[in-house]
């Protein structure tokens, strides 16, 4: 029983509700969490691969107006330093670049603005050796040695490299890097990531506001149907009382019955004697004069109230068994009294016993039934 109502409870549309509530707000919550920083995630590589590319592509542009194969043929003649001055010219008015160098396919640098770095190799640079391979690379971490040991201390600045080709031949005959700022880059990262959080945010409150509105429409719904239940239940426990109630009046009645036949047939075989005897009671009460026989006349009277009396206990055994309607008529308590009194006459005699009785001096009249009372 304890079990079964807990479960009531437990299945109460306000107890769903509750659990819908911190469910839902979890399995949301995380949804929205996991879903902003994937899409996060996804906008921070393409826009990053947006802005590489871009660059990437500024730069071949500019190798091809301002360039030739054999500037990197004969990188230290006047006519090849001359097309590098100009080549980084153009590339710096790009917003965000703020450097360039140019390697030879040696991984040589052949061209710089800081003339302490032209001459010098680096071949333990990872992303140099696979630009030199063809592909275009980028490195966002930004270091002090190595091939920037002569440059100030920018480790916000990210670097692109990119491959030269020229012509159909796809020969890479070296490489521009270009340093470049990225803070507009990552503020634009920032910006989408803030309008996806806030976004998913929102979305996330309006899924959570409907779903529980919804929900608590139902969850109303079941407490009605549960309260719609439970008063059915008590109705129906009600009409199984009254049923059972009514069962046992049916019962008693046919106990009734069958007791009011075995009376009937009793009383019929009674009353039929009594008749006979108070009618030859009377015959000898009209036998009984004056003289000796005098005294006989009471015990006669005696013996007819007696049969009357026995008449009166077989007439209420039978108005018991088969109610009848009461004749109530105006009655005198005390007149009822002393009338018993001497119908009781003889028992007393026969006990010993001297009666006494005593009554208001002014009792009322009662609407009752002489024979019942």
């Amino acid at each position: 029983m304890l079990g079964m109502a807990v479960f009531r409870v437990w299945m109460r549309g306000s107890a769903l509700l509750r659990q819908f509530a911190i469910l839902s707000l979890a399995v949301i919550a995380l949804s929205a969490l996991g879903l902003s920083l994937v899409i996060s995630h996804a906008l921070k590589t393409d826009l990053l691969e947006l802005e590489w590319t871009s660059t990437a592509d500024f730069v071949r542009t500019e190798i091809q107006k301002n360039l030739d194969p054999d500037d990197f043929a004969a990188p230290h003649s006047d006519q090849a330093r001359a097309r590098f001055r100009r080549f980084h010219e153009h590339a710096v008015m790009m917003p965000e670049i703020i450097r360039v160098k140019i390697y030879d396919a040696d991984m040589c640098v052949i061209w710089s603005d800081e003339q302490r770095l032209i001459g010098r190799r680096f071949e333990d640079n990872p992303q140099l050796i696979a630009a030199i391979a063809g592909e275009m690379t980028v490195n966002l971490k930004h270091t002090t040695g190595g091939e920037n040991v002569y440059e100030l201390p920018r480790p916000e600045l990210v670097e692109v490299y990119v491959p030269v080709v020229f012509g159909r031949d796809n020969r890479v005959v070296g490489v521009v890097e270009t340093y470049k700022d990225p803070v507009r880059a990552f503020a634009n990262i920032r910006r989408a990531r803030i309008t996806v959080i806030t976004s998913s945010a929102v979305a996330a409150g309006v899924l959570f506001v409907s779903l529980f509105w919804i929900v608590r429409r139902a969850a109303r719904r079941i407490d009605a149907q549960h309260q719609s239940l439970e008063h059915h239940g008590r109705q129906l426990a009600a009409a199984n009382n009254e049923l059972r109630s009514v069962q046992t009046q049916l019962v008693q009645a046919e106990r009734m019955a069958a007791i009011g036949e075995v009376v009937t047939a009793v009383a019929h075989g009674i009353r039929n004697p009594l008749a006979n005897i108070r009618a030859s009671a009377q015959v000898a009460l009209l036998d009984c004069g004056a003289g000796p026989q005098a005294s006989a006349s009471t015990d006669v009277r005696n013996i007819i109230g007696e049969v009357d009396r026995l008449e009166g206990r077989v007439k209420e055994l039978l108005s018991f068994v088969r109610p009848a309607d009461t004749r109530r008529s105006p009655l005198d308590l005390k007149t009822l009294l002393a009338g018993t009194m001497r119908l009781l006459e003889g028992r007393f005699a026969e006990a010993g016993v001297s009666p006494a009785t005593k009554a208001a001096p002014a009792l009322p009249v009662v609407m009752a039934d002489a024979m019942l009372i």
